[in-house]
């Protein structure tokens, strides 16, 4: 004799369309960008990355610098809201190799000015997201563990909001009475 499996549970859990009618909510949210832009600058200036590896052996050569971080500067004095004053905070990391050909990591910060800042503040429900790319031009090595560079930095600032696309949940007063089945008996009192 088979025996059969108990159905699962999860399969007939007694959910209905709404009704016929199409009442259910068609509407879905979607990202809308309202500002993108993208502005160059550079900087030229010592950075001084910490974290390296113990073992690596002076000259080192930088060799390569990723972005990790794009954060606003926030002004000291409370009145002036946040990221007013144009610069941002780049988190920089450093890639190395030393004499001997051994590769090492080190992070740096460094400020510049937001060439592509938003015009306005925007209001709650926006997001700001900032990017940036470095390339290097030039870099030399300053003893201990210090590198006067010229880097080519490329930001990029996006503002986008949320916004609900299609249609609105409406009342269902369209959907028919439905006599049951089968019907009530008349002449019982249940």
């Amino acid at each position: 004799m088979e025996k059969r499996r108990k159905p699962h549970p999860g399969w007939d859990c007694g959910w209905k369309w709404p009704c016929a009618t199409g009442c259910r909510d068609l509407g879905y949210i979607v990202e809308r960008i309202v500002s993108n832009r993208h502005c160059n600058t550079c900087f030229d200036g010592v950075i001084t990355p910490s974290g390296f590896p113990a073992h690596l052996k002076p000259p080192l050569t930088l060799c390569r610098i990723e972005v990790m971080q794009v954060k606003p500067v926030c002004p000291t004095e409370p009145s002036i809201g946040c990221g007013t004053m144009g610069r941002v905070c780049l988190v920089l990391l450093c890639c190395v190799v030393d004499r001997c050909g051994c590769r090492g990591e080190g992070v740096a910060q460094i400020e510049v000015e937001d060439c592509c800042r938003p015009e306005r503040a925007w209001e709650a429900g926006t997001n700001v997201r900032r990017g940036a790319q470095v390339e290097i031009s030039n870099a030399c090595f300053c003893a201990p563990c210090s590198f006067h560079v010229c880097l080519n930095i490329c930001l990029h600032t996006v503002v986008s909001c949320c916004e609900m696309v299609g249609a609105r949940p409406q009342p269902c007063n369209s959907c028919p009475t439905l006599p049951l089945y089968p019907p009530p008996c008349p002449h019982c009192s249940c």
